[in-house]
């Protein structure tokens, strides 16, 4: 007996369940970030990042991992909050927080602070703003 023929005879159908896979909703994917330095907000370079969310950091349900995409040793995590994405890591010995506000779904302008952990009292040596933008152009260097 078919299906549509169980329903209208008003026989029992059994369905077999499909386990539901959760979609990670949130900021994934490359982005590229260019890094303007110091007080007069030079442009100094520009870096691909990949953001890869988990959503298992600090309780923040759009979260997880990002490392830039020329050099695996520097990255970190990342939380989005409202319409803040603050993302911080480490490049060896250096202590990485940047912090970027989000528009239509999309980091935009934002700050960073570069930090020499092994330098006390610890002070920034970079410092500025960054701008992002979603995709990757080929990246120049590390910052």
């Amino acid at each position: 007996m078919t299906l549509f023929a169980r329903l209208i005879l008003g026989g029992a159908v059994t369905l077999p369940l499909i386990a539901a896979v959760p979609a990670v909703a949130g900021l994934s994917g490359n982005y590229t970030v260019t890094f303007y330095d110091g007080p007069g907000h030079e442009k100094n370079s520009s870096i691909c990042v990949t953001f890869t969310n988990t959503g298992n950091i600090l309780g923040f349900p759009d979260s997880g991992t990002w490392v830039e995409y020329e050099d695996s040793g520097v990255g970190g995590n990342f939380v989005v909050d409202g319409n803040k994405l603050r993302w911080y890591g480490t490049a060896g010995s250096e202590v990485l927080n940047f912090y970027n506000t989000i528009k239509d779904d999309v980091p935009g302008t934002g700050g960073y602070d570069a930090w020499a952990e092994s330098a006390p009292p610890i002070t920034p040596y970079g410092d500025g703003i960054t701008k992002m933008k979603a995709g990757c152009k080929t990246p120049s260097h590390s910052h």
